[in-house]
């Protein structure tokens, strides 16, 4: 069964997490928007771990170096974008990047995100 999620920003978190199957949003989907997040959150812990000479922005040239680094070949020595992609969100998964927050706990965060929710309800229950 999809999970039906109207906000794309919640739906990216959750399979980033692991809460919706990778194939339903596509492994590579959830890499891209992992190194967005990484980047946004100047988490450059990937940078050394795949012997990148600084942060990048292009998931092609990331899924390159994590790729050359775990031997991920297909036939004729192509590298394997697809099993690269699958390693770095493993990896993020199992905390190799750290522990992270992915929701903005900033009060303006909180309360645009507070606001995003009372939109969404159909009815809104009554203030005392």
């Amino acid at each position: 069964m999809v999970p039906n999620v109207k906000d794309s920003d919640v739906g990216m978190k959750l399979a980033l997490v692991g809460s919706v199957k990778d194939d339903v949003v596509g492994i590579r989907v959830i890499a891209e928007y992992l190194l967005h997040t990484l980047n946004r959150l100047r988490c450059t812990v990937y940078v050394e771990m795949y012997g990148l000479g600084g942060p990048v922005e292009d998931i092609a040239v990331l899924l390159d170096a994590v790729a050359m680094r775990i031997g991920a070949l297909r036939h004729q020595a192509k590298l394997d974008h697809q099993v690269a992609a699958f390693h770095f969100v493993k990896a993020f998964r199992m905390g190799k990047f750290g522990r992270f927050v992915l929701d903005d706990l900033t009060d303006e965060g909180v309360n645009q995100r507070k606001e995003q929710i009372q939109a969404a309800r159909f009815w809104t229950p009554k203030q005392p």
